[in-house]
């Protein structure tokens, strides 16, 4: 059994040398290796390694995996996550056990690219089929001919070019797959109605339901029991056992269960996943200041896209890129933010949002970071006639919602009502 090591990212911790080096040098997998989700560094004899941006449960080899959580109340992940509206990354070569939890649509989403991965595979293995007794009257038969039916359904009623027949038919509809297509169309059902899901998921949806179209969802409450039924007691066939996943997270999907993803669980196996929680950090605030600011006289842009200018007055390269760009309708920039996932940010962080006010001649420049209780703003100084400003957001308060209107509001002051914050300038 692997050992798991937990840690907060960009937090250090010890591991044991004889688990991680080997003969050739470091032993973990190279496609962790590769991402640079961690550093090493041996430091008195002691292997130290030390996380990065990215959060998850990272297999490092075959004896250890790192779980690396970010500096948030677990409560409030899934939050942070749908307000982002960023993507879970899988990660394929590694599963893990989730529990049941608090709705969520990052969560969904994640759920639902798991299912379309397991559609993958089954049908590189190919769809299960059985053998079905089929019935007829006709006068074209086939199959074996039913004597007594046909005495007394056709014979007896004068019907003597008829027969009844009966053959068994190989078909795709059985319990299995109509509780497969139950979830397709769950699913596709529950992004069309509420205008969810990218348009690569609705677009693989669809392809979907085209190649299961002709399998019916009839009677689904009985094949979702008994598909349950004989996957807790290990009653696949042999020659289909890869469907025990597909069927699994189709039962789980329909079943109206949601997913939670801070803890390891026991209600259902998916793929392991990772995500850098700085740039979620980053697009949660993007996402808050424009659903919240962003209006008929302001403009929130993002910095990194649409928003973004050459640096230097003359000069097409390099890029100003600033996190966050706050403008009025007519052109003119009112606030320059940058977001900085941690408890306290640096002098280079500072010369940043400095470097990148100046270019977009802002007089205000505002630094946004994680921090562990309410931080009101706080003036740092003026340079060059331009504010500096700092504010924190503390992600670890039961009261998320509450936290969330606190920064609202005092952005909101820095934008329309410059006079609230006044006296800081003056107190300095």
């Amino acid at each position: 059994m692997k050992q798991v090591i937990t840690l907060n990212m960009r937090a250090t911790v010890d591991v044991p040398q004889e688990d991680v080096i080997g003969e050739n040098g470091l032993d973990i997998y190279p496609w962790v290796e590769k991402r640079g989700f961690f550093s090493f560094q041996l430091r008195g004899g002691v292997l130290k390694l030390s996380a990065g941006a990215y959060v998850g449960l990272i297999p490092l080899n075959d004896k250890i995996t790192i779980d690396v959580r970010p500096r948030i109340s677990p409560s409030n992940y899934g939050r942070v996550l749908d307000v982002s509206q960023q993507r879970l990354t899988q990660i394929e070569r590694y599963n893990r056990q989730f529990d049941s939890g608090a709705e969520g649509e990052s969560s969904f989403d994640f759920l639902v690219r798991n299912f379309l991965s397991s559609l993958h595979e089954l049908s590189l293995h190919g769809r299960y089929k059985t053998y079905r007794t089929t019935h007829k009257t006709t006068d074209s038969p086939r199959g074996r001919i039913d004597i007594q039916r046909t005495l007394t359904q056709c014979y007896s009623k004068g019907m003597q070019h008829r027969v009844c027949v009966e053959w068994f038919e190989h078909t795709e509809n059985n319990p299995f797959n109509r509780v497969l297509k139950a979830a397709l169309t769950a699913i596709y059902e529950r992004y069309r109605r509420n205008y969810l899901g990218s348009s690569v998921l609705r677009t693989e949806l669809s392809r979907y339901l085209l190649e299961w179209e002709s399998i019916p969802t009839s009677d689904i409450v009985r094949d979702a029991r008994m598909v349950a039924e004989m996957l807790r007691r290990g009653a696949l066939p042999a020659s289909r056992l890869y469907y025990t996943r597909s069927l699994a997270i189709s039962l789980f999907i329909l079943n109206r269960n949601a997913l939670s993803l801070e803890e390891v669980g026991s209600d259902i196996e998916l793929s392991g996943f990772i995500i850098d929680f700085e740039s979620v950090f980053e697009a949660y605030v993007l996402q808050l200041l424009k659903a919240n600011i962003a209006g008929s006289d302001f403009h929130v842009g993002d910095g990194n896209r649409e928003s973004g200018k050459p640096l230097f007055e003359d000069q097409e390269r390099p890029r100003a890129n600033p996190d966050i760009v706050i403008s009025k309708k007519e052109g003119e920039i009112s606030l320059i933010v940058e977001v900085k996932y941690k408890p306290k940010f640096n002098r280079a962080d500072l010369n940043q949002v400095i470097t990148y006010a100046l270019s977009y001649k802002s007089n205000d420049a505002l630094i946004v970071h994680g921090s562990e209780k309410p931080d009101n703003v706080r003036y740092e100084g003026l340079i060059g006639g331009i504010r500096i400003w700092s504010c924190g957001i503390a992600l670890g308060l039961d009261d998320l919602l509450q936290e969330e209107q606190r920064f609202i509001d005092l952005t909101r002051d820095l934008i329309f009502h410059p006079e609230k914050n006044s006296y800081l300038i003056e107190a300095d």
